[in-house]
């Protein structure tokens, strides 16, 4: 097809735009998001898996509450920006930044949604190891790793190194979490000084999260 006009390739210019996926422009959720902007944030096993949805059993919550019913998820699904590690199967570890859509998007099942479109929201636990992909952690270097029988790009974290840095800044750093407590009448939680520099001290991790957040002392 040959179009010779000005004004032709302008209209198909703008066909073509039209057609790409809005995704493609997507900046990936940050560290400091995950850990701080999320409704709940969980530990789990997933149990059984669903054709548009998975449930978790929870092993730790670290922000929200799980509530007394199952833990269902909406499954992510691959696009060309992002796939997950391997398929869904029950038995994986995996820990999760969750958020629920807004009252008036939500469909009648109500499940909870991972965060980010690079599955960002959705980090495998496998050998002792945390493994966050989808998104960039300046100072740390992506690789490509083995991981439940599948392959992912990303970090590999000590999970007791994780988990200590995102508990300590869900205590000491994250700004959604001070409002919130403060709009529900909880007492500040915040950190001392010598906590804080003492959560700088643990690892590079903590040092980036630290740079990353908003320092909130007592």
């Amino acid at each position: 097809m040959t179009i010779r006009s000005p004004l032709g390739c302008l209209a198909f210019a703008l066909v073509l735009l039209a057609g790409i996926d809005a995704r493609a422009d997507y900046l990936p959720l940050t560290l400091a998001a995950l850990f701080g902007e999320s409704q709940l944030v969980v530990e789990g096993t997933i149990d059984r898996v669903d054709d548009e949805s998975f449930t978790v059993r929870p092993v730790e919550v670290f922000a929200g509450s799980v509530g007394s019913g199952p833990l269902r998820v909406k499954k992510y699904a691959d696009w060309t920006g992002g796939r997950r590690w391997r398929p869904y199967r029950p038995g994986q570890n995996v820990l999760l930044f969750l958020s629920k859509p807004p009252t008036g998007e939500r469909a009648a099942d109500d499940d909870w949604r991972i965060r980010g479109r690079a599955g960002e929201g959705e980090m495998p636990i496998d050998d002792g190891a945390v493994f966050p992909h989808g998104l960039y952690i300046d100072g740390f270097r992506r690789q490509r790793f083995e991981v439940d029988g599948g392959e992912l790009y990303g970090y590999r974290f000590d999970r007791d190194t994780f988990e200590s840095a995102l508990e300590g800044y869900l205590r000491c750093l994250a700004p959604s979490r001070e409002r919130a407590a403060a709009a529900a009448g909880r007492p500040r939680s915040g950190c001392t000084d010598a906590e804080i520099r003492a959560y700088g001290a643990s690892s590079a991790l903590h040092r980036h999260l630290l740079s990353s957040g908003s320092v909130r002392t007592r």
